[in-house]
Formats: C-alpha cells, sequence, structure tokens
C-alpha cells in the first residue's frame, strides 16, 4: 500500500506542465521598484526599471498582480499559459497626479527580443512557480 502511495505521488508530480513567463520593464522615469505575484506567491519585491525576470509556472489560468509603495495602485494581468510556450510580457507604468501602477502587455518576441538586450536580470525571483 505504501508503495502504490509513492507512486501515486510520483506520478501526480510528473503530471505537472510548465510555459514560461518572461517579465520585463524598460527603462523609465519613475525608478520606484514593484512587487509582483503569481497566482498569489510573492516572485520579486524589486521588479525595478531595466530589469527582467524569467520564470517557469504551471500551465493555465496564470494571475499576475503589481503593488508597490505608498500611492501605487495594484494591477492585475491575466494570461493562459500553454504547456512550453514562452511569454513575454512588458510592463509599462502609469502615472497619474496622486498614484501611479505598472501593468503588462504581451509583446511578440521580436519586440521582447529588442528590449531585453538593453535590460539585466533580476536575481531576487522565484525561477519556478509550483
Amino acid at each position: 500500500m505504501k508503495t502504490l502511495l509513492i507512486a501515486l505521488l510520483f506520478e501526480l508530480n510528473l503530471s505537472v506542465e510548465y510555459g514560461t513567463l518572461t517579465i520585463y520593464r524598460r527603462h523609465d522615469y519613475f525608478t520606484q521598484s514593484f512587487n509582483v505575484k503569481i497566482n498569489n506567491t510573492l516572485i520579486t519585491k524589486n521588479l525595478g526599471s531595466n530589469e527582467y525576470l524569467t520564470i517557469e509556472v504551471p500551465t493555465g489560468q496564470a494571475t499576475i498582480e503589481t503593488s508597490g509603495g505608498y500611492l501605487t495602485e495594484k494591477q492585475t494581468f491575466t494570461i493562459t499559459v500553454k504547456k512550453d510556450e514562452i511569454y513575454y510580457l512588458k510592463g509599462v507604468v502609469d502615472y497619474d497626479y496622486f498614484s501611479n501602477a505598472l501593468y503588462f502587455r504581451k509583446v511578440l518576441p521580436p519586440e521582447a527580443f529588442a528590449d531585453l538586450k538593453k535590460l539585466s536580470l533580476n536575481a531576487q525571483l522565484v525561477k519556478k512557480l509550483e
């Protein structure tokens, strides 16, 4: 019975499929960093200007939430992740008189590759979301 349970748990663990998200911010004049959560898991507290991160996420719906310090509005972005697909999400900061927010938009690989050449990898992140 114990062997069957271990085999079943092993099989369940292998059945999780992943896609990849590359999330980035180009240079902008708003230097504040943003927190990024995916499916309620904190990925980084510090996504700054000129930075990117790459993370594997389980297939299905992924909800990305951004937040920051004082006067920063929380924003959410939802994307459907497919097995072995790579998605590029470009962060755009929206400024207002009394608040700001970080939004994401999906971009095609040629635009993302051109942008990523100029950016630094954010090392304070989770590399795989379980």
